[in-house]
């Protein structure tokens, strides 16, 4: 587990003097030689300064490609939890950089989330469908020149133990200066009046970012002579990326296509390794993934794949580098891939 890069004894997000003391708390960091401030809500309590272990436990799913700087939970829940008078967190909040996105990214990312998100749901519907499906998706939330916020409500763990509840989730994608944060919020869920108590806490949760980190605030604005040649790639995302209900079918569709010869009959799973499409120019809009082919025991059966997505109908595979050929030449990745994408590359191959 990567180590957190937090200020000891700057345990509990304090209310900071000069800023909205009433909302925004201070959690200092140092990430890049560079300062930072995490600014959670005030009342929330960081833990993983706190205990090590637990942070172990709370932290362990995430690809490392993150690095967690914070997981704030309320000071009322976490005196119940070390009294063991509470089995989970029911509101809680995790800060993380996104270590191969940058905010030269985010104009992609937010069109690839926009055409995966689909339309919001009918809030009064959402307690049948937790039961039904266990989760409801909530589409684009929040959007601002340097952030996108997308939600869901589900049925999730209590964060550290095996009870399940609904839960409104939210992630946010911020750029502050050279960096994008991944930013999370967790609120138990009962009502609609829920949802719009997490969406407003998460939105003053980037305005104290903003304004606790004024010279790292925002992303540089594009100049004029920019703006057109943005505006073709987002277009090419839009006129080729398929929907939101067809991507993943079309995805498993052209991939087994693709092995089929090589692997016949034999099941194919993926995972993204950059979020969003990559968009260089008027090319087609290029996906980075992971590929399993049937049980994944041979090293063959496992590799990285690059597909381009065409006119919203179908993925086409450019390239194929399996687990094996990785291993005998480390560095064919690095003339395919981008440098962000081979280290997600390098972790996954068991050397």
């Amino acid at each position: 587990m990567k180590r957190l890069l937090l200020v000891p004894l700057l345990l509990v997000a304090y209310p900071s003097v000069g800023r909205a003391a009433d909302k925004c708390g201070s959690f200092p960091i140092k990430t890049g030689g560079e300062r930072l401030d995490v600014a959670p809500l005030t009342g929330f309590v960081e833990v993983c300064s706190q205990d090590a272990a637990l942070c172990r436990t709370l932290t362990q799913g995430y690809p490392p490609s993150t690095m967690t700087v914070g997981y704030f939970v309320t000071a009322a829940e976490w005196a119940r939890f070390q009294k063991g008078a509470l089995p989970g967190f029911t509101n809680y909040l995790i800060a993380q950089i996104a270590k191969s996105t940058s905010p030269a990214d985010l104009p992609n990312l937010k069109a690839f989330l926009k055409s995966r998100q689909g339309q919001i749901p009918d809030h009064t519907k959402l307690p049948d469908i937790l039961k039904v499906e266990n989760e409801a998706n909530l589409g684009v939330v929040g959007e601002s020149d340097d952030s996108i916020v997308i939600g869901k409500v589900a049925k999730v763990q209590l964060p550290p133990s095996p009870t399940k509840v609904g839960m409104v989730s939210l992630n946010a994608a911020f750029a502050l200066g050279p960096r994008v944060f991944s930013l999370y919020s967790f609120r138990e869920y009962q009502s609609a009046p829920d949802i719009a108590a997490a969406k407003a806490a998460m939105g003053t949760w980037l305005q104290c970012l903003r304004a606790a980190n004024p010279k790292g605030a925002g992303i540089a604005t594009p100049q004029p002579e920019d703006r057109p040649m943005l505006e073709i790639s987002r277009s090419h995302i839009d006129a080729n990326v398929p929907a939101a209900g067809d991507f993943d079918r079309f995805m498993l569709r052209d991939l087994a296509g693709y092995f089929a010869a090589t692997f016949k009959d034999q099941p194919v799973h993926y995972e993204l390794l950059r979020d969003g499409p990559t968009q260089s120019g008027v090319s087609y809009p290029k996906f980075y993934l992971w590929v399993t082919v049937g049980n994944g025991k041979s090293p063959q059966q496992r590799g990285a794949v690059r597909v381009a997505a065409i006119e919203k109908k179908r993925f086409e595979v450019s390239d194929f580098i399996s687990e094996d050929a990785v291993k005998k030449d480390p560095s064919g990745i690095y003339r395919v891939f981008p440098a962000s994408v081979c280290e997600k590359i390098n972790a996954k191959v068991t050397r």
